[in-house]
């Protein structure tokens, strides 16, 4: 991986990971170790991963040494799901360069995407002691330490990301997800739009930034703007409704399983205090849908139903969670809030 490297799915042919030169330089018949490297390179350039696993394996033949080659294959299996392989080839790299940057930032990332948070955090915590201006590296390491709880340390390694490089979209959008964990409401709503500002222009990813929009609706609806709030969720809805439903559905699970009591006693509360607050009742409805508890969960969202348009953006959160029964009734309050056709 090189030094500015931070996607989570980075382009194997743009990939730096892949260290050698552009040519080749010697028949196959004649191809030492490091030869076959360079071809290995050549061929993952190409988009030929399975040419270039297959050279860099010859390379290993020729010079079982080669931790360069090592760190080359496990690049690629890593690029065609071999996570197993990738991880053993990571390994051997760095038990013959054990300050090896590349393989040890390599590894940190397969570990992560395996669920091996806590190993990832000894490759990060390594690859910084190696080389330590590494903003990329700082918020993989904050994201390993969100995932093991260790909040304050990823909000620090946040803002260390964001100090070296201050126009990150994603060191944002994590720091914002902290601040919300954390219930630190105002703070996350600043990050959340410093990310959508930062947001790179050009062909969009509909997955991060559906989880950009509806974070934010979260975010903005505990600040007590659902204006913006709503502003979000549609917009996060236009990009990709499933995905919508998705992430907003994750989002209520997140909270049932992190704060439960808390959170009906909060939407029970505000509700008596501002019975018109239709986000509510929809966030409210969708807990006890979840929970299974779905006599609750329609007494919410047909109180929803009275007191205005029952939305899409609702019915295919219900659609996602429910069964058979709860997406006919969904649909009925659908076309009870559709405008009737003119005479």
């Amino acid at each position: 991986m090189s030094d500015s490297q931070q996607r989570d799915s980075p382009d194997p042919i743009d990939n730096p990971s892949i260290r050698g030169e552009d040519s080749m330089t010697a028949s196959s018949c004649a191809l030492s170790g490091a030869d076959h490297n360079e071809q290995g390179v050549a061929l993952f350039r190409k988009g030929d991963h399975a040419g270039a696993c297959a050279s860099f394996t010859a390379a290993l033949e020729q010079n079982p040494r080669l931790a360069e080659a090592y760190n080359n294959r496990g690049t690629v299996r890593q690029a065609l799901g071999d996570m197993l392989g990738a991880l053993a080839d990571f390994g051997s790299a760095l038990n013959l360069a054990p300050r090896y940057y590349d393989a040890c930032c390599n590894r940190g990332i397969v570990r992560a995407a395996m669920g091996d948070h806590a190993g990832a955090l000894f490759d990060f915590n390594t690859a910084l002691v190696l080389k330590p201006q590494q903003a990329a590296i700082y918020l993989r390491r904050a994201a390993a330490q969100r995932a093991l709880k260790q909040l304050p340390g990823a909000v620090a390694d946040c803002n260390e990301a964001i100090r070296l490089n201050p126009n990150d979209s994603q060191a944002y959008h994590l720091r914002a997800r902290l601040h919300n964990y954390r219930w630190n409401f105002p703070a996350a709503a600043a990050d959340f739009d410093k990310a959508l500002e930062l947001y790179p222009r050009g062909p969009r990813d509909p997955v991060r930034l559906c989880r950009l929009h509806v974070g934010r609706a979260s975010v903005y609806y505990h600040v007590g703007d659902e204006a913006v709030a709503w502003e979000s969720y549609r917009a996060a809805y236009a990009l990709h409704p499933q995905i919508y439903a998705q992430f907003c559905v994750s989002t209520v699970e997140e909270n049932i399983r992190n704060c439960l009591a808390d959170t009906l006693a909060s939407y029970t509360k505000h509700l008596s205090a501002n019975p018109a607050d239709r986000l509510t009742w929809s966030l409210r409805g969708m807990t006890m849908l979840i929970l299974g508890r779905k006599s609750e969960a329609w007494s919410d969202f047909e109180e929803l139903s009275r007191r205005g348009r029952f939305e899409k953006l609702l019915a295919v959160l219900i659609d996602r969670v429910g069964d058979a029964d709860d997406r006919a009734r969904a649909q009925k309050l659908l076309d009870a809030s559709s405008p009737s056709p003119s005479a």
